[in-house]
């Protein structure tokens, strides 16, 4: 295992006090936690927003991490960074899917050969103890969910890549890709509204005895091209490629920290 370089720091005293200022309402409470928190803290919270004036961030959190990741770091705005690297992993994209089955061959028991990229298409590591996302039995599969329409609201047509292990008692984790991309080009993989950024990334725990994911590892962050995709069944060519960062729920400083839930982004233990 390489080591890590220019390491993050922990969080400090003044994370403390960013903690109190997230359940404030007003401007007085949140002075109350500043007044309230220790010199240290004081001076590390002083020192992160003199950087942001500096910076011109406007308390933005990429252009805070960008110049200022020392200070978002004590601070508590990086995450869990004990647990968890930032970024947490790394993913090299690379596949052509050559085939969607047509309506009528979809069924329940098997996979046609022609539409699954045997070794998976995706490939990198996570976590502290560089967990891979592939090996030799790995494969994925691509499968076209139409338009639908429920009440008042309409769902686009997409297409989801999944890439798996061929395997009664699988190691590796799940992935899941969901486009939304209507022609080629570069799209940009993160948390955002899907129908704006068109991709996501999903590396996921499936849990045999509930049926369903019961946590997420990581999630992409970054660019793919698509340089092939067509929504035609039977017919359809998808061809992607690019190289995106991992990072996890409980650490992703673009977004403001630990941005995990108990609903909707549940965040695995870290490995």
């Amino acid at each position: 295992q390489e080591p890590e370089e220019d390491p993050i720091p922990a969080p400090g005293d003044c994370a403390n006090i960013m903690n109190c200022m997230d359940g404030c309402s007003d401007q007085t409470c949140a002075e109350n936690c500043y007044n309230n928190g220790t010199e240290a803290g004081k001076n590390q919270y002083m020192a992160w927003d003199n950087c942001n004036t500096s910076n011109s961030c406007e308390y933005y959190y990429d252009c805070l991490w960008t110049n200022c990741r020392n200070e978002e770091a004590v601070c508590g705005l990086a995450g869990d960074t004990v647990n968890y690297k930032i970024p947490y992993g790394k993913a090299n994209i690379s596949g052509t899917f050559t085939y969607l089955h047509t309506s009528d061959e979809i069924d329940n028991d098997g996979i046609s050969a022609n539409h699954v990229v045997m070794g998976g298409f995706i490939n990198g590591s996570f976590g502290k103890t560089n967990v891979s996302l592939a090996n030799d039995s790995s494969y994925a599969l691509a499968i076209f969910f139409p338009e639908e329409t429920e009440g008042e609201e309409t769902y686009p047509q997409y297409i989801s890549l999944f890439q798996t292990e061929n395997s009664s008692a699988p190691t590796l984790p799940t992935i899941q890709m969901i486009l939304q991309a209507p022609t080629t080009g570069s799209y940009t993989f993160g948390l955002g509204a899907i129908k704006d950024e068109k991709v996501r990334m999903l590396v996921r725990n499936w849990d045999d005895s509930s049926q369903t994911y019961s946590c997420d590892h990581a999630f992409g962050y970054g660019t793919v091209t698509i340089s092939d995709i067509s929504y035609e069944l039977g017919e359809t060519k998808i061809s992607l490629s690019g190289q995106i960062d991992l990072y996890s729920y409980k650490a992703m400083p673009y977004y403001g920290g630990d941005i995990s839930d108990s609903q909707h982004f549940i965040a695995c233990e870290p490995k």
